[in-house]
């Protein structure tokens, strides 16, 4: 094994790294980069642009985090994947220099094939370009290449670039500061640690927090929120007091033991809701049979009375019978002696029944 994972350490070790120390593994989401909406439209109208055949999705990432990106219609981004191509983009200082032309494998989308990757960097920073290919001919290469240069020429735009910075510095976003953005107070910035004369934080990227309700961020640790039907999450900075490798490991440790708990008490929840459906069930045929045999009682009931009504009426009807031939027909058979035989064959018939 450790043979054919010879010349992936690096990827590996950045994955272990980014999974013990971030909240990707734990949300099987990717993180946005917190950004003005304005500036986010423009990298996103300009992948939007390059319209390229055999291209599953691009986007636009700024280190770790993904500042937009755009997929074909007959294909669904999977976060997964997306995470791996961007740790395998991070891990590896040669695939940020210059234009890279990579064999990627989207497991989630086809685990038996690979797809290949274009990835382009903005020259001195951590904003790159990134086009996922089906096709590796050197025409496709050149296609995405010259669609790329656009893509970058429209982030270089100054107010592009100046908010991308902006909230590069800004990433993750500390609370603890946040919470008093939009104040405009040096004193409050001041308050809060910010050394006197030196330059005040601009807007923060979040809706400012009422200066009354400050104190109620002051002892959160960590803050992080998952968007699952977009597969994205959101990820403050550590509280300064737990800034320490040590400290973000256990905090993150944390994080998998409440997941753990919560998909417990979903399976259990889940087990109690079916033993009440299974009891229902039975309930339902238990009252089912009960009814059967009410209904089954009843007509056997009302048979029996019925067939003893009948039988009745017929002993009645044969005992007027045999008093009738016993005491009239003796007159007409010594009058009518045709009639004999047959009124003889009646009255045997009747007293038979």
């Amino acid at each position: 094994m450790r043979g054919l994972l010879v010349g992936t350490e690096s990827v590996l070790n950045s994955l272990i790294r980014w999974c013990t120390q971030d909240m990707f593994l734990h949300f099987e989401g990717f993180e946005p980069l917190p950004l003005a909406p304005a500036a986010r439209a423009v990298a996103t109208e300009a992948l939007k642009a390059a319209r390229l055949n055999n291209v599953l999705f691009a986007f636009v990432m700024a280190g770790q985090r993904i500042l937009t990106a755009v997929s074909n219609r007959q294909f669904k981004l999977n976060a997964l994947d997306l995470g791996m191509v961007v740790n395998m983009i991070m891990s590896s200082a040669s695939l940020r220099t210059g234009e890279s032309w990579t064999p990627v494998c989207l497991s989630r989308y086809n685990d038996k094939a690979f797809a290949y990757a274009y990835i382009s960097f903005l020259e001195g920073s951590d904003v790159g370009v990134v086009f996922i290919s089906m096709a590796s001919d050197g025409e496709q290469f050149y296609a995405i290449s010259q669609q790329a240069a656009l893509v970058k020429k429209a982030l270089q735009q100054p107010s592009c670039t100046d908010a991308i910075a902006e909230a590069l510095a800004n990433s993750p976003i500390d609370l603890r500061t946040t919470s008093i953005a939009g104040v405009g107070s040096r004193e409050a910035w001041e308050s809060q640690g910010v050394a006197a004369g030196s330059k005040i934080p601009r807007q923060s990227l979040i809706a400012p927090v009422p200066q009354g309700q400050t104190s109620l961020l002051e002892g959160v640790i960590h803050a992080a929120y998952y968007a699952l039907g977009i597969q994205q999450y959101f990820s403050s900075a550590v509280a300064p007091s737990y800034r320490t490798r040590r400290r973000v490991k256990m905090l993150i440790r944390n994080y998998g033991r409440c997941r753990l708990l919560l998909r417990s008490a979903k399976a259990s929840i889940v087990s109690l809701f079916l033993l009440f459906l299974l009891v229902l069930l039975l309930l339902l045929v238990l009252l089912l049979m009960i009814f059967v045999l009410l209904v089954l009682v009843i007509v056997v009931v009302v048979v029996a009375v019925v067939v003893e009504v009948v039988v009745v009426d017929v002993v009645v009807v044969d005992v007027v019978v045999v008093v009738v031939f016993v005491v009239v027909a003796p007159s007409f058979l010594r009058n009518v002696p045709a009639f004999q035989s047959r009124l003889s064959m009646m009255l045997v018939w009747g007293l038979w029944r």
